[in-house]
């Protein structure tokens, strides 16, 4: 949604994505491995850095921006395997609680129309914790994103 006619658009989105992690220590001996499902939302604010002129007073084209973002990500399903052991991590303390992440990136939009849009998009993204953690264990991730997808624009007016 644009901003008062702006290159500034809102957007909001929901999410679900795998995290998985493998890991040996050979001096020890250890083996681990983590295969996580999460779900969540978020709410972006990007800004249209170019669009070349011949695309801006049509319907179609490309363009390109910079967009900010603020999620969160709840796990839905998980294990975690120590060696020969399995844990389910519903439950575990470091996974009970939502991740609330901030990301930044660049994208690219193709304007099939005024109403849909095919984009690609890089985003960074480190999750932050909310709350006194003191003397507890703190699950903290980066991310990096390549994503693919189609936006609809439900806010465009003639």
């Amino acid at each position: 949604m644009a901003i008062m006619g702006s290159a500034v658009h809102v957007s909001l989105g929901g999410e679900y994505f795998k995290l998985a992690a493998t890991s040996s220590d050979p001096t020890l001996g250890n083996y681990l491995e983590w295969d996580a499902s999460f779900a969540g939302a978020n709410l972006g604010v990007d800004y249209e850095f170019f669009k070349p002129s011949a695309n801006r007073n049509m319907d179609v084209g490309f363009s390109f921006y910079l967009k900010g973002a603020f999620g969160t990500d709840f796990l839905i399903s998980g294990t975690r395997k120590l060696n020969s052991q399995a844990t389910d991590l519903m439950g575990v303390e470091e996974f009970d609680k939502p991740l609330y992440f901030i990301r930044g990136g660049i994208g690219g939009n193709y304007y099939i129309s005024r109403t849909f849009i095919v984009y690609a998009q890089y985003m960074f993204g480190r999750s932050s914790l909310f709350g006194d953690y003191t003397g507890q264990e703190q699950l903290r991730f980066i991310t990096h994103t390549i994503s693919i997808g189609l936006g609809i624009n439900l806010f465009y007016n003639r």
